[in-house]
């Protein structure tokens, strides 16, 4: 929202990537500045287990399904050796519960980078423009 109400209304779009899902692009003419905070990656948290159990139930189901891709929007997540509750890795899943920033891809040459900050035992992934 942040980024929306910055650039003003009509300057994102989503656009189907084979394989792949949904992405998003800008429309405006000069992009995005350099180092512009964009959006908040958020999600659903799992831990390795169930996060591996759901993927197995995803992956069966769209065998089951006729050609339809799965979306993936989905970060994994190396917790800080300090982690209160003990845990090393966690997945942020954001297929349900997520914004227009978790579906942001990945690229061979990307133009966003995501900075992890850990707060009162809060974990919050920001996404930037690097380009």
């Amino acid at each position: 929202e942040a980024l929306v109400s910055a650039l003003g209304k009509k300057v994102l779009s989503y656009f189907q990537i084979h394989q792949k899902g949904r992405g998003v692009v800008c429309c405006r003419k000069q992009g995005i500045p350099k180092n512009c905070f964009i959006a908040e990656h958020i999600g659903e948290i799992y831990s390795p287990a169930k996060w591996h159990e759901k993927e197995t139930v995803l992956k069966r189901n769209k065998s089951s399904s006729s050609g339809s891709q799965c979306d993936f929007f989905n970060i994994r997540l190396e917790t800080h050796l300090d982690d209160e509750e003990g845990k090393d890795v966690m997945f942020i899943d954001s297929t349900f519960k997520g914004n227009y920033g978790s579906r942001l891809k990945h690229s061979c040459s990307p133009n966003c980078g995501t900075v992890v900050m850990a707060s009162e035992g809060r974990y919050t992934i920001a996404i930037y423009a690097i380009k």
